[in-house]
């Protein structure tokens, strides 16, 4: 499964585009959309911002305001990133 990362996410327009290719990609390995859309909001999207009101319009414009446990988080992404350089330097 191809997971795709927005570490500057916004409004969410690049992540909605991958989901839409990706719910255009996988047409017919799921027994409905809607389970095909809860897959690929649940593990292949991931989505960063540091503004919380842009964290909570690409959360619902992904989920359609869907009870989907989705990856789209408020944090700095730069800060993030580091500690994961840092901890796989040592």
């Amino acid at each position: 499964t191809k997971t795709f990362c927005d570490p500057v996410c916004g409004t969410g327009k690049y992540l909605l585009s991958i989901k839409k290719r990706l719910m255009e990609g996988l047409e017919g390995q799921f027994s409905s959309k809607e389970e095909m859309e809860k897959h690929i909001v649940e593990n292949q999207i991931w989505g960063y911002d540091i503004i919380k009101y842009k964290v909570l319009l690409t959360s619902k414009l992904l989920t359609r305001n869907k009870k989907y446990d989705h990856n789209i988080e408020q944090k700095d992404s730069l800060k993030f990133l580091k500690g994961i350089i840092k901890d796989e330097e040592n």
